[in-house]
């Protein structure tokens, strides 16, 4: 199973699930794309609008729409947050690895772990959750550990025996577009702190984790994070980052990416 997304951590684990649900394994190995997109942020998509910018320890969120909040490294913890945070993220978790167990079971890595770590998944929940406890996001994880809930049911009780119906778990998540806007400022904390991202200066002056940039999203308020990206342009129009060209999983509309590839 391929990731869909430029630079997967992600941060989060609902953002990493919600790029996988763009890009199911069909029983051959053949990846197949869906038109999903992650809601929460980490490292492919923002959906906050908001540029992060870091300062000796100090994370601060400057927003268009002024809808993002600030966060401080070191700030008070909310617990219930904290807590509503550590249910949503472990409901990906417990999701993801019954989707890695089934897996292994049908042979294609030795252990759950190693297909973790091929799908690029790190779960940091303790540390994420602490920072993100320190935003007021109750709203958004109270909207959205429902959401994940099902994901992890969805996954337990359709098990390994009908692979496609497994996949299509993954559309559970995207009713988490529905739950307010969670924090991009917070999540870059997230990726400087839990996952030592390195940081990228914007030539707007914020600064943000590096594996957000070429992602396909404005991060950066110039956009920056985008300007200089190398590209592959489909025959629609359409532009794909450029090692996903000749991947083996088509992205383009037309599948023209996997053409006359090597």
């Amino acid at each position: 199973m391929q990731l869909r997304t430029a630079s997967p951590p992600p941060a989060l684990a609902l953002s990493l699930a919600l790029s996988l649900s763009a890009c199911f394994s069909d029983d051959d190995g053949a990846t197949t794309d869906a038109s999903a997109t992650s809601t929460t942020g980490a490292s492919a998509t923002s959906t906050t609008g908001a540029s992060a910018t870091s300062t000796g320890g100090e994370t601060e969120s400057a927003s268009g729409s002024g809808s993002a909040s600030a966060g401080t490294t070191g700030g008070v913890i909310d617990p219930e947050v904290e807590a509503l945070c550590a249910a949503a993220e472990g409901s990906i978790v417990e999701g993801l690895t019954t989707q890695c167990e089934c897996e292994v079971a049908a042979g294609n890595f030795a252990d759950v772990d190693a297909c973790l770590a091929d799908l690029g998944f790190d779960p940091q929940v303790a540390c994420t959750c602490a920072i993100m406890a320190t935003y007021p996001l109750g709203p958004h994880y109270e909207c959205l550990g429902p959401v994940t809930a099902d994901f992890a049911t969805c996954m337990k009780t359709t098990g390994c025996d009908d692979l496609d119906a497994l996949d299509l778990c993954f559309f559970t998540l995207l009713d988490a577009g529905d739950c307010p806007d969670s924090d991009q400022a917070a999540e870059a904390q997230v990726r400087f702190e839990c996952y030592g991202d390195a940081p990228f200066a914007c030539g707007s002056g914020e600064t943000i984790p590096e594996t957000w940039v070429c992602d396909l999203d404005d991060n950066c308020a110039d956009g920056s994070d985008e300007s200089r990206c190398p590209v592959f342009m489909c025959k629609s129009g359409d532009e794909i980052p450029l090692e996903w060209q000749c991947d083996g999983a088509a992205d383009c509309p037309d599948g023209d990416d996997e053409e006359n590839c090597p």
